[in-house]
């Protein structure tokens, strides 16, 4: 014979709570402005920007209008580098012939002062085969990042290459305190 006790027990693990859901937490995204050089067209901005969408791991990229010669694009850096986003800019189909180039421009307060331009091309020098960077404004410590060839393997879901966090964070140990290395943006 059931008891009442016994069909309520039944009842009880027969019913199903629901449990509320864990918000999904969102990666860091971060915006970096490439500047891109061989741009003539809006059909060339459209060849770069597909390019750069096709990686793992970008979030968004904006042009600036049709022959912009810069991208801003928001991307998980834990997913592609600077340096993966810059080869995909170099492999976009060229269409006036010579291929696309990216570079990114940075600020060093002080550059110019006690050894600072030493130390920052001694933090570049361990990425030599990389990336190598120009000093265009020395008296505003204003430079240019060039990359170097990269293979990229659509394939990959994290990060290889440089990256402009590794520089922020080597740069941070070597400046003074509270230098701020700023990475120049548009838009």
């Amino acid at each position: 014979m059931i008891t009442i006790a016994r069909i309520v027990f039944v009842l009880v693990l027969s019913t199903v709570i629901p449990v509320a859901a864990q918000p999904e937490t969102k990666p860091l995204l971060e915006t970096l402005t490439f500047y891109i050089a061989g741009v003539e067209c809006a059909a060339c901005v459209f060849s770069v920007n597909d390019s750069v969408r096709r990686l793992s791991g970008i979030d968004e990229v904006i042009d600036g209008q049709n022959n912009a010669n810069y991208i801003n694009v928001t991307f998980d850096p834990a997913k592609v580098s600077a340096h993966q986003i810059a080869q995909a800019v170099t492999d976009a189909f060229p269409l006036h012939g010579a291929p696309y180039v990216a570079t990114l421009h940075l600020v060093v307060p002080g550059y110019g002062e006690g050894g600072n331009a030493a130390k920052v091309s001694e933090a570049f020098a361990k990425w030599k085969d990389w990336v190598e960077f120009e000093v265009i404004k020395p008296a505003r410590g204003e430079l240019v990042v060039k990359f170097k060839p990269l293979a990229n393997d659509p394939a990959r879901t994290t990060a290889t290459g440089w990256s402009h966090t590794a520089l922020q964070e080597s740069l941070g140990k070597v400046l003074p305190v509270g230098t701020t290395v700023l990475l120049l943006k548009e838009g």
